[in-house]
């Protein structure tokens, strides 16, 4: 692949690629303008030792003004302008998800032959919000590319098919901007990784972003928590259960905790939006404990602690709402917009505003003893963004905005070395390259806020987005409100939060026992196996779900029989099997009653029968090489 970034400048186009710039390391270029405009290509070779990936790259394009004067205008910078030659006349397929809007067509996958233009962009500023996911693939022949945008911003993605090539360019939307003496900007980063099946490709990705491309780079190990969550139980009162009032003071989570601790499994204790005065919503920009937490929430994070788990919470640092502590202290740290006067941006892209906010949250984590820091994100930036900008600096606030929110993060990180950060924006709205490769993802959709009702199928929506965000992201995660095998089973991954009524005298923790048992034996497929998706994603009720994670001759298939579904027994290829070894396996139905048998590794292969004989009912079957090969 021959890589290169586009962009106009003073009013002509330029395409640079590195063969025809400057070398100032193995993976650094650089090209000079004669006015002092200096433009950095940074092309670095990601390694892969799977044969399905042939070659990877992460590319990411920077200007800076070292000149005496302002620079001219720049225009429509693409990081990314790239031309992938394809045989005249073949059909180049198309596989990507739709991004977040907390329904049921969150990240359903959208597959099609690529028409002659097509444009991707996300909704409002936040990278994977409704319109667009900024990972996805290309397939032609027997060549396939996949594609991953590091960009907490409004990124955007122009493919056109031509007559023997694919054209991709990959960069900003709307930039047009001129820098000041001594200025300098970055735009998105872009990964690319060519290869053979597309299917294989993900698979190959998902392992280099597990190993270079997440927090796992710098953390010993990336434990997503097994959590109890109870926020939009009894805070805000959902799910028809009676709301709480005592729950968000510190008697009434240290009762959590020890309700939780008859669960066994649950790792964690996680404070969502009820610890600062006035609450969530209205109180955002408050950094003051409600009434009922006097001693902070130190004495609540001890305790757990003692118990072995660790302590999440919520933070939404970047909006501000009218009268809040923030408002009041700091007006000139906010960003307005004219159509809405009672909610502000916190100005990430102000040196002194990214300080002071660095050092108030750093002061609460060590204060509170935080484990996970938890930031969530409930605006579209991009209309505070473009409005602020000054004439012929279009694109500037977000950029440096942008780049201010990974200083943020990285700078916490410096601080406190263990801490793990989730990122959360109305759910699932800000995932790309850049936030994964410095947080997790512990609240993939707010289709999580809600139990199962008529109208809301969280259990089927979770199914679905297991099986598409699953082929790009190592870790994501989301909650459940109820602790039967098929709830539980529809929504866990590594992790898992926990909205149980555990305050209610009924509550069963013999089932929640063993619900949260298996979950959290299955935990090591997640960290260390390969997934397949068996089904396809859809919202239709009278199907089949399924999924595998592979292993070293182990691994697991989960198994849904969705409430409408008819058919009592479904046949499914179980993959990275060795057709010549037996199997143990074990059987667990939704009552969590096990069946033991030995199986040999072709009749996986050929396909096993799997049979469930009541609808809105699972089966997990596991399995592990009992002998080698002869």
């Amino acid at each position: 692949m021959q890589f290169g970034a586009s962009f106009c400048y003073r009013g002509e186009p330029v395409f640079l690629e590195p063969a025809h710039m400057m070398r100032k390391t193995e993976s650094l270029y650089q090209y000079d303008f004669p006015d002092g405009l200096v433009v950095f290509y940074e092309a670095t070779k990601i390694p892969s030792q799977d044969p399905e990936g042939e070659e990877a790259c992460l590319a990411l394009l920077r200007f800076e003004n070292q000149g005496r004067e302002n620079t001219g205008q720049i225009f429509q910078a693409k990081t990314m302008d790239i031309t992938l030659r394809r045989k005249e006349g073949s059909s180049v397929l198309f596989h990507g998800l739709q991004g977040d809007s907390c329904g049921g067509a969150s990240f359903l996958p959208l597959d099609f032959p690529l028409p002659k233009r097509y444009h991707m962009e996300p909704v409002g500023g936040r990278s994977s919000n409704t319109s667009a996911f900024p990972f996805f693939d290309l397939a032609c022949g027997e060549k396939s590319w996949l594609f991953a945008v590091g960009w907490t911003g409004q990124w955007c993605g122009d493919l056109e098919v031509q007559e023997d090539c694919i054209r991709i360019r990959i960069g900003m939307c709307d930039s047009d901007f001129y820098l000041e003496p001594g200025e300098a900007v970055r735009l998105p980063a872009v990964f690319v990784l060519e290869g053979g099946r597309p299917d294989a490709l993900r698979r190959t990705f998902r392992k280099m972003a597990r190993e270079h491309l997440s927090p796992a780079g710098r953390l010993e190990k990336v434990a997503l928590p097994l959590a109890i969550q109870c926020f939009d139980r009894y805070f805000q009162g959902l799910g028809g259960s009676k709301k709480e009032e005592t729950w968000a003071t510190q008697p009434g989570q240290l009762r959590v905790l020890e309700r939780a601790g008859k669960c066994e499994y649950l790792d964690a204790l996680w404070m969502d939006a009820a610890w600062f005065t006035e609450g969530f919503p209205h109180g955002v920009g408050n950094y003051t404990y409600d009434g009922g937490f006097p001693e902070g929430l130190g004495p609540v994070a001890d305790a757990a602690h003692r118990k072995g788990m660790g302590f999440v919470l919520w933070f939404e640092p970047e909006r501000v709402c009218r009268g809040t502590q923030v408002w009041r202290e700091h007006p000139e740290m906010l960003l307005g917009f004219p159509w809405d006067g009672d909610t502000f941006l916190f100005d990430l892209s102000d040196g002194e505003a990214r300080g002071w906010l660095l050092e108030k949250l750093s002061a609460m984590l060590a204060e509170n003893h935080v484990d996970v820091y938890r930031q969530d994100f409930n605006m579209d930036p991009l209309p505070y963004w473009r409005h602020a900008d000054r004439e012929g600096r279009k694109g500037i606030t977000e950029m440096k905005y942008v780049e201010g929110l990974y200083w943020l993060w990285d700078s916490l990180v410096q601080r406190f070395p263990g801490l793990l950060i989730d990122d959360c924006a109305s759910g699932g709205r800000r995932i790309d390259l850049e936030t994964m490769r410095r947080a997790v993802y512990l609240w993939r959709s707010d289709t999580g806020c809600y139990p199962d009702t008529g109208d809301m199928r969280p259990s089927v929506w979770s199914e679905n987005q297991i099986l598409a965000l699953s082929e790009y992201l190592p870790y994501h995660a989301c909650a459940v409100w109820e602790p039967d095998a098929f709830t539980l089973r529809s929504a866990a991954t590594q992790g898992l939060a926990c909205n149980f009524d555990l305050l209610s005298p009924d509550f069963d923790f013999v089932l929640a026992r063993k619900a949260l048992g298996e979950v959290a034996g299955l935990r090591q497929f997640w960290e260390e196996g390969s997934f397949y998706p068996l089904t396809v994603p859809t919202v239709r009720e009278d199907v089949w779900a399924a999924w595998q994670l592979a292993g070293d001759g182990r691994g697991c298939a989960v198994f849904f029989r969705r409430g409408q579904c008819p058919w009592e027994e479904q046949r499914f290829c179980l993959r990275e099997l060795d057709p010549m070894a037996r199997y143990q396996v074990c059987l667990r139905d939704e009552d969590l009653q096990e069946t033991y048998l030995e199986l040999e590794g072709r009749e996986f292969l050929a396909g096993i029968k799997i049979r469930i004989p009541r609808s809105r009912a699972s089966v997990v079957l596991t399995y592990l090489r009992r002998q080698e090969r002869e």
